[in-house]
């Protein structure tokens, strides 16, 4: 099935070997790219991604899949682009784990997201190394939209059970909540009390909680559009 290479090869403008083995890709011996039986009870992402593994770990900080292939590799396809990364974005774990600085590391997959011209329909404003981890979800119910902005804690268990939050911070944040465009019958469900229409809001978030907001309808999906491709 896979004789004349990858099945995808013309899409992203390579051209895979056929006859790989597991020396081809990742660790060498093994087809995956960590040891799952001398990880069984690692204790952090970074121990997970170091114990005996032995994949090439490029520059960018993350490791590579094929071996003799390069990486980040962007293909003009159709009326759009076929990026093959050619890299595990599984660090990124280790670096989450690590803090703020070291989780930027995974602009080396965003940014050919941001190329395409997808952004948040909503963010804090300027989160910087005090917001990290923070998270917003959100769910439509009837004629309304209930977003929660929280604290994405790192939550730890063992072999024996757990699984319980760690590293809960308690600070209090002034933050504003940016949206793409401007909502309609805002309400601040926490403060029990309505807010004028808008596409900027200002609160103060105790992260171990959540800010809650509702507003009238759903979502606005209307994103930038990606710049126009400089080859026809």
């Amino acid at each position: 099935g896979r004789a004349a290479g990858g099945a995808l090869d013309d899409m992203f403008g390579v051209k895979h070997n056929p006859k790989m083995t597991a020396k081809d890709v990742f660790g060498v011996t093994l087809w995956s790219e960590t040891n799952q039986d001398a990880n069984y009870g690692f204790k952090t992402y970074a121990q997970l991604m170091t114990n005996q593994n032995t994949s090439i770990k490029d520059k960018s900080g993350f490791d590579k899949a094929v071996r003799a292939m390069g990486i980040n590799h962007v293909n003009e396809f159709g009326k759009g682009k076929a990026v093959l990364m050619n890299l595990s974005p599984q660090w990124y774990n280790a670096y989450r784990q690590a803090g703020f600085k070291p989780c930027a590391q995974r602009e080396v997959f965003m940014k050919h997201v941001k190329a395409a011209g997808v952004e948040p329909w909503v963010r804090i404003q300027g989160a910087g190394a005090k917001e990290f981890a923070y998270e917003i979800t959100y769910w439509t119910k009837g004629d309304r939209t209930i977003l929660f902005v929280i604290s994405n804690a790192e939550v730890r268990g063992n072999s024996l059970g757990g699984g319980n939050a760690v590293g809960l911070k308690t600070t209090e944040l002034p933050i504003t909540l940016e949206f793409a465009s401007a909502i309609q019958d805002v309400r601040d469900e926490r403060a029990g009390k309505a807010l004028e229409a808008g596409k900027a809001f200002k609160f103060d978030w105790t992260q171990n909680e959540a800010v809650v907001l509702t507003f009238a309808g759903k979502p606005s999906r209307a994103t930038s559009q990606p710049a126009p491709s400089a080859s026809k």
